[in-house]
């Protein structure tokens, strides 16, 4: 019964801080592993298809140069 009254007061004193800072790790590495696992999904089974032609077609202009002025 001491045990567990000595282990509610230590857990009411703990701070938000020390709270993160214990649970810290796990959700790091869960997170991580999810986005791996949604990246490498989002990857391997969505077809890309080809890249589509965007560029321009412009026909080229034909520039002539200024005349040469004598100094």
């Amino acid at each position: 019964m001491h045990e567990q009254a000595a282990m509610q007061r230590s857990m009411v004193n703990e701070s938000a801080n020390g709270r993160f800072k214990r649970s810290f790790s796990s959700w790091f590495w869960g997170s991580m592993i999810t986005a791996t696992v949604a990246h490498f999904g989002f990857f391997a089974f969505l077809e890309f298809g080809e890249v589509p032609d965007v560029s321009v077609h412009v026909t080229p202009v034909a520039l002539t140069p200024p005349p040469e002025v004598p100094i």
